[in-house]
C-alpha cells in the first residue's frame, strides 16, 4: 500500500511539473523570470518546513544583525534562486550561455588544468549551493573544462526522466551520488580528468565535522579524500548572479593540499579550508544561498536539530560570534591575484 501511495504521489507531482517544464521552455527570458517569481512565492507559502529551516539558519548565522524584513527578503530570494536555477537548467543553450555568463579566472584555470592533465593528474572542482551552481559544469562542458559531476537524482523517477534530457545535454558525464559514484570520480581524476562536487550539504555518510559560519557542520569528505588519494588539485568555482541577470563565473586558484600523514585529520583540515573559502560568498550574497537546506541538522554527537528547537539549546554549540553581511569577496585585486597565481602554481 505504501508503494502504491508513493506512485500516486509521483504521478500527481509529474502531472503538475510537466506543464511547467513545457511552459518554461517556450517563454521569453522576461516571462520566464515572471514565472520564476510566481513559483518561488508559491513555494515560500506552501513549503512551511523549508521556510522554517531558512529562517532558523539565518538566525544562527546573522542573529540580530539583520532585521526581520531583511531576513524575509533573503529567504524569498533564496526560494527564487532555487526555482530560477531549475528554470534556467531547462532553458539554456550554448548561445544563451554566451550572452548570460561573464567568466573570471577561467582562462588561467584551464591552463592549470591542462598542466595537471599533462602530469597525469586531475582537478577536483568544488562549489556550493549558491547562485546557479548547475551552470558551472554546463559552462565547462562547452568552454574547455569538461567535468564529471556527482548529483543526487530526483526521488520521483518520472520527474527525473523528464529532466534527464536537459541534464544530459549539458552534463553528459554525470554519476549518481554514492560510494560507487565517488570511486568513479577517483578513476576520472587518476586519468587526468576533472571531477565536480558540491561540498556544502549536510551529510550522514562519514561526515567531516568542520566549522561553517560558526557551527560544526557535517560536511562531505569526498573532495579532500580525492585530493589526498590521487594527487588531484582542488579548485573552488562559484557562480553568482549579477543585478543585470548575468552570471559571474569565478574560478579560484587551487588550494594547497594539507598533508600531515594522518589521513582522517588531513581530510578534516582540507575540508575546513574549502568551507572557509565558501563562507565569504554566503555572507556577501545571502539571497543566493540555499538557506532552506538543514545545513547544521546532524550533530557530532549523532543527534539532530529541528527548526523548532529552542535557540538557547543550539547556542551552546556556537563556535564564533554571529556574522554580518560583507562586501563582494572578490574585489579587483583578488581577481587579479586569482589570474596571476595560476602560472606560479603551475
Amino acid at each position: 500500500m505504501a508503494q502504491f501511495l508513493r506512485e500516486v504521489q509521483y504521478l500527481i507531482e509529474y502531472a503538475l511539473i510537466w506543464p511547467v517544464v513545457m511552459l518554461a521552455r517556450s517563454l521569453s527570458d522576461k516571462n520566464a523570470e515572471r514565472l520564476t517569481k510566481w513559483i518561488a512565492r508559491a513555494a515560500y507559502g506552501i513549503l512551511s518546513r523549508d521556510r522554517k529551516w531558512a529562517y532558523r539558519n539565518l538566525e544562527l548565522v546573522f542573529g540580530t544583525n539583520l532585521s526581520a524584513e531583511e531576513k524575509r527578503r533573503i529567504v524569498i530570494g533564496a526560494f527564487e534562486t532555487i526555482v530560477r536555477t531549475r528554470v534556467e537548467c531547462i532553458r539554456w543553450t550554448p548561445e544563451w550561455m554566451r550572452t548570460h555568463v561573464v567568466e573570471e579566472g577561467g582562462e588561467a584555470g584551464r591552463a592549470f588544468r591542462d598542466k595537471m592533465a599533462a602530469e597525469g593528474k586531475g582537478v577536483v572542482l568544488i562549489t556550493a549551493h549558491i547562485g546557479n551552481y548547475e551552470l558551472l559544469p554546463a559552462w565547462g562542458h562547452y568552454h574547455g573544462f569538461p567535468t564529471t559531476v556527482m548529483y543526487r537524482p530526483q526521488n520521483n523517477w518520472r520527474v527525473e526522466r523528464l529532466l534527464l534530457g536537459a541534464r544530459h545535454e549539458y552534463l553528459p558525464n554525470a554519476v549518481r551520488r554514492s560510494t560507487t559514484g565517488l570511486m568513479t570520480l577517483g578513476y576520472v581524476v587518476r586519468e587526468g580528468g576533472n571531477a565536480g562536487l558540491l561540498v556544502d550539504m549536510n551529510t550522514l555518510d562519514n561526515p567531516a565535522f568542520v566549522d561553517f559560519l560558526g557551527f560544526k557542520a557535517a560536511s562531505p569528505p569526498g573532495a579532500a579524500a580525492l585530493a589526498l588519494s590521487t594527487g588531484a588539485a582542488v579548485m573552488l568555482a562559484v557562480s553568482v548572479r549579477r543585478e543585470d541577470g548575468k552570471h559571474r563565473m569565478i574560478f579560484h586558484p587551487p588550494f594547497e593540499t594539507i598533508r600531515t600523514g594522518n589521513k582522517r585529520r588531513d581530510v578534516i583540515a582540507n575540508t575546513q579550508q574549502y568551507m572557509k573559502a565558501i563562507e565569504s560568498y554566503v555572507l556577501a550574497y545571502p539571497e543566493q544561498y540555499n538557506w532552506p537546506h538543514p545545513r547544521w541538522r546532524f550533530r557530532p554527537n549523532e543527534t539532530y536539530w529541528t527548526p523548532t528547537m529552542p535557540i538557547e539549546e543550539i547556542e551552546k554549540e556556537r563556535l564564533a560570534p554571529v556574522h554580518s553581511r560583507i562586501p563582494d569577496p572578490t574585489p579587483d585585486d583578488i581577481r587579479r591575484s586569482a589570474i596571476e597565481e595560476y602560472p606560479r602554481a603551475a
